[in-house]
């Protein structure tokens, strides 16, 4: 049982060891992604240096799987399923013409049923998009446009909710100077975000329409 006197420490150290694992978990996700990606454009008879090892085209098909898995847990952190989290790093390395639903269950080995409700959840948080070719019976589902720029700017939303229920705190505990502290860091920093975020997703998409 954590002490009152220590109770502070122990959350925070619980939100550092979160934030560290997920943050590693990008990290991991990110290396491999820059390995396919380099890989996809060699021969197989090309070794690539990656630190201490080298890969080929098989490494590369090794690679696709470990970042898949990779995403599956980070996604997992974030709130989504892992089958969800799989779906999106699959999808992710997939070419323009995704995948359908049964194509996917089966590339990821887990049931059409457990997909169904990954890509419902995909698609409901604005990540997937659903469209038809034409002569397909079938819907196919591939990442949306700009899926992670339309997705922070859904998190953006949050920003002025954090903002408010700190100004409550900040009524609830008064005068007191070190009550106020964390709070006032809190609805600063979300104020902060709020004015300088958006200006940010400018700067991208004035980049992207560059690319």
């Amino acid at each position: 049982m954590v002490s009152p006197k220590n109770k502070d420490h122990s959350h925070m150290g619980a939100w550092s060891m979160h934030t560290g694992s997920a943050l590693l978990g990008l990290n991991r996700c990110a290396v491999a992604l820059q390995v396919m990606l380099e890989c996809s454009d060699r021969d197989a008879r090309d070794d690539i240096p990656f630190g201490n090892i080298r890969t080929n085209r098989y490494a590369w098909l090794v690679s696709v799987d470990e970042f898949v898995e990779d995403a599956g847990l980070f996604y997992e952190r974030l709130g989504l399923s892992r089958t969800s989290g799989r779906a999106m790093g699959w999808l992710l390395t997939a070419g323009t013409s995704g995948a359908d639903a049964p194509e996917l269950a089966e590339a990821l080995a887990v049931a059409k049923s457990s997909m169904s409700v990954a890509l419902r959840q995909l698609e409901q948080a604005g990540l997937v998009e659903r469209f038809r070719v034409r002569g397909e019976r079938r819907d196919r589902y591939r990442l949306a446009e700009d899926v992670f720029a339309r997705a922070f700017r859904a998190k953006m939303a949050e920003f002025e909710s954090f903002r408010a229920l700190a100004e409550q705190g900040l009524r609830a505990v008064g005068d007191d100077p070190a009550r106020r502290r964390r709070l006032e860091l809190m609805r600063d920093m979300y104020a902060f975000m709020m004015d300088r975020f958006p200006r940010l997703l400018e700067e991208w998409d004035e980049l992207k329409d560059q690319r």
